[in-house]
């Protein structure tokens, strides 16, 4: 990509966004970034012609913008749709992340190829050094075309770059996964400092530094979750920073239930699609190659279920017995004087030991909150209760995890609780995605919008108040955002 330059307004130096080759076919995209230009100046935000018909932040106003040469640029029917600062979310839409900075992009103008922004004041006219890219959708086709480019603390184009990571992988839970290396080293500096950073959240979002990895190369050690790693250059000479493009250690886990009676079934689940399934004995239980159905036969045992994708196999335990050892009746969970109350009850158990209670904000990390003891054998109903003290503010989601009595796990549904009258606009269960299908709890109508981890928008539907239930289209697995207006929450789907 070519470079773009955002220069001091109130020092009147050159604003440097160039040319933009539209190129119209079947699905018309871009051939290439906008290239340098000369003569084309601000001064505080006057002149040229922003983008009208959008509600400008309380606070800001018109300090700066960029003008297309020739007075060519994007075409009608390309819109910024979001920005990135060092490889992280900065602004979507309308909405700004993560306190990185206080200029707001207001939109782009197509009849008069401005691209205006916004600060608190005059002052508040150039953006912050480090690497930018501008990601702008064609609303024909909803393809994305980005634009990177470096700026310096004085607003000039920079030649310095954070270089280049290696590479993408993929572990089994639990596993170690490779030492990241480098494939370029920081460029135009002559002593550059690194700082490596990681995310859990997606690839444009959530990075927070790693303490300690300050190195050319990074040992990520043990994961158990699906993590993106970048790696930001500084170079103090210049007053700049930049960030490499971001390499993902996606971890293979697997889920479903583990226990299941003589001739039964269940069916075993992947956080990455694709892949193949195998039982290491078919006489215990077969499995389904491409979707994970498992149907046991008349043999008590164990037999282990593999799932191997990207060249690497993980496993999963199956115990095939004569009696499951729970038998679940119900399970809820409410609200009481900023408490939550969880009931269930079984029908049956067999050799069962306690209940492990675990909570989650999001439906993606848990934590156990405490146990229950479990009445070991019983055919009769067994009711069970369990009150969580410190639950937060917004959504607060539940799940039981029941152990036998030599060791194997059995887990329930997921129960959502909303705690705080209007502390949450959006709350989606259950989370990870069951059968394809969620359910929207909104208090305001709002349009639905999914996006997966590079940003795209995969899902769309206007939603008036109330609780809806939406049916997925097919999606590959991985971890996306639901947004509807100023609100997002992760979404798993496995």
């Amino acid at each position: 990509m070519k470079n773009i330059s955002f220069f001091n307004t109130t020092r009147h130096k050159c604003v440097i966004l160039g040319l933009l080759t539209y190129l119209i076919s079947h699905n018309p995209i871009w051939s290439q970034c906008p290239t340098p230009v000369n003569n084309n100046f601000r001064n505080n935000g006057t002149g040229g012609s922003c983008l009208s018909g959008i509600t400008i932040p309380a606070g800001k106003q018109h300090t700066g913008r960029f003008t297309f040469q020739n007075g060519t640029g994007p075409a009608n029917n390309q819109y910024l749709d979001k920005v990135l600062l060092n490889g992280q979310l900065y602004q979507e839409g309308q909405t700004l992340y993560n306190n990185l900075g206080t200029i707001w992009f207001g939109g782009y103008n197509a009849s008069s190829k401005d691209l205006c922004f916004y600060g608190i004041s005059n002052n508040n006219n150039a953006v912050p050094a480090g690497r930018w890219t501008l990601f702008f959708r064609d609303v024909i086709t909803g393809a994305l075309t980005n634009c990177i480019y470096t700026i310096d603390n004085t607003g000039n184009s920079s030649s310095f770059s954070a270089g280049a990571i290696s590479g993408d992988e993929t572990i089994c839970t639990g596993s170690a996964a490779s030492t990241i290396t480098s494939s370029s080293d920081a460029t135009s500096c002559a002593s550059p400092t690194y700082q490596w950073r990681q995310s859990t959240t997606s690839s444009t979002n959530g990075y927070t530094d790693i303490v300690g990895a300050t190195g050319i190369t990074y040992s990520p050690g043990t994961l158990t979750q699906t993590t993106y790693f970048l790696r930001v250059a500084t170079c103090a000479a210049s007053f700049v920073s930049s960030s490499t493009d971001p390499i993902a250690v996606s971890v293979i886990s697997l889920s479903g239930t583990q226990n299941v009676a003589q001739n039964g079934s269940t069916s075993f689940s992947s956080t990455i699609t694709g892949g193949v399934w195998a039982s290491d004995n078919t006489s215990i239980a077969t499995v389904n190659s491409s979707t994970g159905s498992i149907t046991a036969g008349n043999t008590v045992g164990t037999c282990s279920i593999t799932y191997t994708i990207n060249g690497v196999t993980c496993s999963r335990s199956l115990f095939v017995s004569n009696t499951l050892p729970v038998t679940w009746s119900s399970f809820t969970g409410k609200a009481v004087n900023k408490q939550v109350i969880l009931n269930w009850s079984t029908a049956s158990e067999t050799n069962s030991r306690d209940f492990l209670v675990m909570h989650s904000t999001n439906g993606v990390q848990w934590k156990e909150i405490g146990t229950a003891q479990a009445a070991g054998n019983s055919q009769n109903i067994r009711n069970y209760q369990f009150t969580h003290i410190t639950p937060v503010e917004g959504n607060n989601a539940y799940q039981l995890f029941q152990r036998d009595l030599d060791g194997r796990t059995e887990r329930s549904r997921i129960v959502n609780v909303v705690l705080g009258k209007g502390q949450s606009g959006l709350f989606v269960y259950p989370n990870p995605v069951e059968n394809n299908r969620i359910y929207i709890q909104l208090t305001s109508a709002s349009t639905i919008l999914i996006y997966n981890s590079i940003g795209a928008e995969v899902y769309r539907q206007p939603l008036p108040i109330g609780t809806h239930t939406i049916i997925l289209p097919k999606l590959a697995a991985g971890l996306y955002r639901v947004r509807a207006g100023m609100e997002t929450r992760p979404l798993l789907i496995q």
